[in-house]
């Protein structure tokens, strides 16, 4: 499903207060301090939640000492959450920006650019405003929060929070609810552990008793796939060609690996770093 520019505003606004009211700081966060300001706090949280999805989206893709130096300013800046210091926040926010900026350069492989301001990343807030990333919506929008309430965690832990987030996506829309604490946990140790791919998940429950259970028709199990596969209801004339497939004795499970090979499932699983 689409998402107007007007809703999706409306969504990030609703989801940033979440995040606020949620968000893991130390006690005494520098907000309740006069000599930081608002604009200074809110300039480190997005280069923070931005280098965090940068290592947990591209970390393997760039050379081990960039990764260490935007890891290094990502460690080194969260303590000035607590201290309060001006200068500090100054230091930290100009140490992320220019790694991040860094590691940019890095993955493009384009030196030039190491220079200049880092660009938005997809999954976080400032990204889904750039409309960086194939997700809408509610699922985009978790995402971001999640990003935004994990600033205390190592990467790697990061990187398992942002995995369960697409496990609990394939539930809603496969089974049409949220994953409980096990499930989710079984999934993304598969995925981890290099078990399971994201397509196996998917497949996997679309092939499990409680999704059989739901005895779906032809039209509204193409429309699953549309939704858990490609992020969008299906168009009349697609919905039409796999419907009049099925009805002619094609398989569901050969079409739902179909859907697994497409382009749009590749992009939806980059944006959780998959």
């Amino acid at each position: 499903m689409r998402v107007s520019r007007s809703i999706k505003k409306k969504l990030i606004a609703i989801a940033l207060t979440v995040a606020m009211a949620f968000a893991i700081f130390p006690a005494g966060s520098a907000l309740a301090n006069s000599n930081v300001s608002e604009q200074q706090y809110q300039n480190l949280c997005m280069y923070y939640d931005n280098a965090t999805a940068f290592l947990v989206l591209y970390g393997d893709d760039v050379p081990a000492d960039v990764y260490a130096a935007l890891d290094t300013a990502r460690a080194n800046a969260y303590p000035v959450f607590e201290n309060g210091d001006e200068y500090a926040f100054g230091i930290a926010i100009s140490d992320l920006r220019y790694q991040l900026s860094v590691a940019q350069a890095a993955l493009m492989n384009d030196p030039t650019r190491a220079n200049g301001a880092p660009s938005a990343v997809m999954g976080t807030f400032d990204g889904i405003n750039c409309g960086i990333g194939i997700l809408t919506g509610d699922a985009a929008v978790r995402v971001a929060a999640t990003y935004s309430t994990i600033r205390n965690l190592p990467i790697s832990m990061a990187k398992s929070r942002i995995t369960g987030e697409f496990v609990d996506r394939i539930y809603l829309s496969v089974l049409g609810r949220p994953s409980e604490d096990a499930g989710r946990q079984y999934w993304v140790n598969g995925i981890e552990n290099g078990t399971l791919s994201p397509s196996d998940v998917a497949l996997t429950i679309l092939n499990s008793q409680e999704f059989v259970g739901r005895n779906l028709n032809n039209e509204q199990y193409v429309t699953a796939l549309y939704q858990a596969f490609l992020n969008r209801d299906p168009d009349a004339q697609g919905l039409a060609n796999w419907v009049n497939a099925l009805n002619n004795g094609a398989s569901r499970q050969d079409i739902a690996r179909g859907f697994a090979s497409s382009a749009e499932w590749s992009l939806i699983c980059q944006y959780y770093g998959l």
